[in-house]
């Protein structure tokens, strides 16, 4: 899972892992609500994890997010369970 703030300063929970060629989206740059992939150029939407740009096609899974204070709690997608992962005053993409 990487976590991401994007630049209006929402926080994101997403697969951290390109669907396009399998390495690690937390070594990306954020533009707007978009990650670009640092290896082949893929984007994706941080709301959605849909791709907006060549080479991926299949989309990513994002995860809800909920921040209590400084602390960010995120349910993974398809489950029930909460974890908190880190607190949201550190600043952009990283690993959980």
């Amino acid at each position: 899972m990487a976590i991401a703030r994007d630049s209006v300063g929402v926080i994101h929970a997403i697969d951290d892992t390109c669907s396009h060629a399998n390495v690690s989206l937390s070594e990306g740059d954020i533009d707007g609500s978009t990650l670009e992939c640092w290896l082949h150029g893929s984007r994706f939407d941080l709301f959605s994890g849909q791709p907006t740009g060549l080479p991926a096609i299949p989309p990513i899974a994002v995860h809800s997010v909920r921040v209590d204070g400084e602390d960010v709690y995120v349910t993974l997608a398809g489950t029930t369970a909460s974890v908190q992962t880190a607190s949201s005053s550190e600043q952009g993409a990283q690993h959980a």
